[in-house]
């Protein structure tokens, strides 16, 4: 009986740290889960075929559709990923960005966003903006072309696998810390 008083006890001290460290773990992956998505904009333009645009900064650039959910603004609806993006600077050189290898794709109630293409990096000063691939018989009123810098696909991973690994630490811990206190009020 006393010794299984003294496992008990043992296993309480094993697992209630080890549900407190769970929830540290959690709420810091929670932290970098926001950090790592809120990216602040750089411009918000018009979703246009071309237009010109001022970058102020120099950097990576990223760039994100964000359209009503349920609006096609592709020419081609079987390729949803068709839509390019291309810069020509002012000596008229053209900077073609690379397509996103695996796009963010944010669905909302009543928006969608999805990450179209990057550039690695880019020198400040005017540009003519280019987007292929549009409809051209369809709205665009609403939907606009976001210029942010690149979300960080590593921190986002890493952060989400950070708030499961937290949650199953936590609950874990939680659970082997009832039974432990369970069975030994029941003697």
């Amino acid at each position: 009986m006393e010794e299984t008083m003294l496992l008990s006890r043992g296993w309480l001290v094993l697992t209630v740290p080890a549900g407190v460290i769970g929830i540290g773990i959690l709420i810091a992956g929670v932290i970098l889960l926001l950090r790592t998505i809120r990216v602040p904009e750089l411009a918000r333009l018009p979703l246009l075929a071309e237009q010109d645009v001022e970058l102020a900064d120099s950097g990576p650039l990223s760039f994100v559709l964000d359209k009503p959910r349920f609006r096609n603004v592709q020419a081609n609806v079987l390729k949803p990923f068709a839509l390019t993006v291309s810069l020509e600077d002012a000596g008229g050189a053209i900077i073609q960005a690379s397509p996103a290898v695996m796009p963010m794709h944010v669905d909302g109630l009543s928006r969608s966003s999805v990450e179209l293409a990057s550039l690695a990096s880019i020198k400040p000063g005017p540009y003519r903006l280019r987007v292929g691939g549009l409809a051209a018989d369809s709205d665009h009123a609403d939907s606009f072309l976001v210029v942010r810098r690149p979300t960080s696909k590593l921190a986002l991973v890493g952060s989400i696998l950070g708030i499961i690994f937290g949650a199953a630490l936590m609950l874990g811990g939680l659970i082997a810390s009832l039974a432990t206190v369970v069975k030994f009020q029941s003697g």
